[in-house]
């Protein structure tokens, strides 16, 4: 009887946490049917996440002593996390992942995730399980443990871990984390994605080889007198929204830019993230990187970039160009104020430098943007390379709304996503009267220069694009390969003052774009960029983790990926 008794304890502990577990998936997948598909398909990996909740169970219970509490952390906590991983697969396409705990500042952002409970029926729901949550536990016993049954009971989660770590249980091999957790489950995906954290070196990696391909790629030092300002503008969740079919805008968000498109060269840059993460489009501009070969969903700027880096500033300023950094946000955001200094640039200009700008949403202004760019080069008496990066346009688009919209949308959304679409298309319009003013500067000027102007990512609009059918699912694990590069695709232009050389409908990865603007216009290159522009030439520039999508050879990977492990990680 006795016997009996202490086995309907655990049994019921886990047949809780099983329910637990099929609700917590439930929801984080906005689907039922889901869950008992992955429940009837996926039974192994249906076990591993219960073993994991029943792992923090026992944690709990050892170093409280009451299994009551211990039920009630595990269900508390884990709805927490389920459901700002939920909001955040909904709201940037990808789930928490384990470096988002080790963002500090970077991840305050994260109240962003929470403007797009789209119905009352979810936060009914949230509400729901929530009460489900904190009343079930009052069902299991709250009498303490002795001490040393705590201490047994201690030893058998920190097992568990150690084989989870050991061992390779489930695969992570996806080209999407999301499909991860979707396959493995969201605890067993969450621990594959931390067994990922630190890249590790390429098979083929050796300082030996790596010489070789630097002697390979470099040619020789190139003789041009023209020393052209280089300005990149990257200005925030720049796109064109009238690409959301079956709306209705009161006037074109983008006549200007529109206008060069036709005129200068243009094209579409394949960019690593969408609605956030900006500093991860701006690594690879600058440096040639590729965050497809680091963990999906981290931050290059303060994850990896410990030491000095070869990038275009650096490469620039060993050849007489003053290279300035201007941001109009906070300087140590996403640790810019260090990762500049490692890419060579003399100064950075942050938010702090702006002396009672013009504030739109909240935000420095992007034509106060253009103004300091302007400033900046009447001070300089050396070419000029600048990289600037903007604020006005971000999200969330759901409040600091503008006092009068300059564009106004009609068409089969909400009243709330309208206005979403009005507060970003009115940003757009504004950014399109910067870069409008910028250019009409420079064609005054007497020196040449060279205006590359692109968004880092799309905006951050929620389940405005399934609503409005641009997109077919809000889960990018349900993507096609079209839908796939709709939202991983910006506009950009290239405008400058004295070539004659355009091309017109470009498609890249935003890593080879700085390596493009070097060789356009006859500038110094690394054997890196050297590199990246031989992959260019052989029509090979779209390099994704979504294979449907990419047109990299394995060839050009591997070496790839030798290149830049050797930059980021090498001794």
């Amino acid at each position: 009887m006795i016997q009996t008794k202490f086995l309907l304890g655990p049994l019921k502990v886990l047949l809780y946490l099983l329910i637990l577990l099929l609700i917590f998936e439930g929801w984080h997948r906005s689907s039922v049917t889901e869950v008992f598909v992955w429940l009837l398909e996926k039974p192994l990996n249906v076990l591993v996440n219960l073993a994991i909740l029943f792992s923090l169970y026992l944690l709990f219970k050892a170093l409280i002593g009451r299994p009551r509490i211990a039920v009630w952390l595990v269900s508390v906590l884990g709805l927490i996390f389920h459901t700002v991983s939920r909001q955040k697969l909904t709201m940037k396409g990808e789930p928490l992942f384990p470096w988002d705990f080790n963002l500090g500042n970077e991840a305050a952002d994260i109240k962003e995730y929470f403007e797009i409970f789209s119905s009352n029926t979810e936060i009914l729901v949230l509400c729901l399980l929530a009460l489900f949550c904190i009343l079930v536990p009052f069902v299991f016993t709250n009498h303490k443990q002795a001490l040393k049954t705590r201490s047994i009971l201690f030893v058998i989660p920190i097992t568990l871990v150690v084989f989870f770590f050991l061992e390779e249980v489930g695969s992570s091999d996806h080209w999407h984390q999301s499909i991860s957790y979707q396959i493995n489950g969201v605890q067993q995906g969450f621990i594959l994605a931390m067994k990922e954290m630190n890249p590790k070196p390429p098979e083929n990696y050796s300082l030996q080889k790596l010489q070789e391909l630097i002697d390979k790629y470099e040619l020789g030092e190139e003789s041009t007198e023209l020393q052209p300002n280089i300005i990149f503008v990257m200005n925030e969740a720049f796109w064109d929204p009238t690409r959301l079919e079956n709306l209705t805008f009161s006037e074109d968000p983008l006549p200007f830019f529109r206008e060069l498109q036709k005129s200068e060269t243009a094209g579409e840059l394949l960019v690593p993230v969408l609605g956030g993460s900006t500093a991860n489009t701006e690594f690879e501009i600058l440096t040639g990187n590729s965050m497809n070969f680091l963990p999906q969903g981290s931050l290059a700027y303060s994850q990896y970039v410990k030491k000095q880096q070869p990038a275009l500033a650096s490469i620039l300023r060993d050849h007489g160009y003053q290279t300035v950094a201007i941001h109009t946000y906070l300087d140590w955001f996403y640790q810019r104020k260090y990762v500049y200094e490692y890419f060579g640039f003399d100064d950075f200009i942050s938010s702090k430098d702006f002396k009672e700008p013009k504030l739109r949403r909240g935000f420095i202004a992007d034509n106060e943007m253009t103004d300091k760019i302007i400033n900046v080069h009447q001070q300089s008496d050396a070419p000029l390379f600048v990289f600037a990066v903007t604020m006005q346009n971000h999200s969330p688009f759901n409040m600091n709304h503008y006092d009068e919209d300059r564009i106004e949308v009609s068409g089969p959304l909400s009243d709330e996503h309208i206005q979403k679409v009005n507060t970003y298309s009115t940003g757009v319009r504004d950014a399109d009267d910067s870069l409008k003013n910028l250019v009409e500067h420079f064609k005054t000027i007497d020196e040449p220069t060279v205006i590359i102007f692109f968004g880092d990512h799309l905006p951050l609009l929620g389940d405005v694009y399934s609503e409005i059918s641009f997109i077919s699912d809000q889960n990018p694990t349900h993507w096609s390969k079209e839908e796939y590069l709709k939202m991983y695709s910006v506009p950009f232009i290239v405008w400058d003052n004295f070539s004659d050389k355009k091309e017109q409908d470009l498609m890249m990865n935003a890593s080879f774009l700085g390596a493009y603007i070097l060789d356009q216009y006859g500038l110094p290159k690394s054997p890196y960029m050297n590199f990246l522009n031989e992959v260019r030439r052989e029509n090979q520039p779209v390099f994704s983790v979504n294979k449907a999508a990419s047109r990299l050879s394995k060839s050009y990977q591997d070496l790839y990926q030798l290149f830049q492990y050797h930059y980021l990680f090498g001794k």
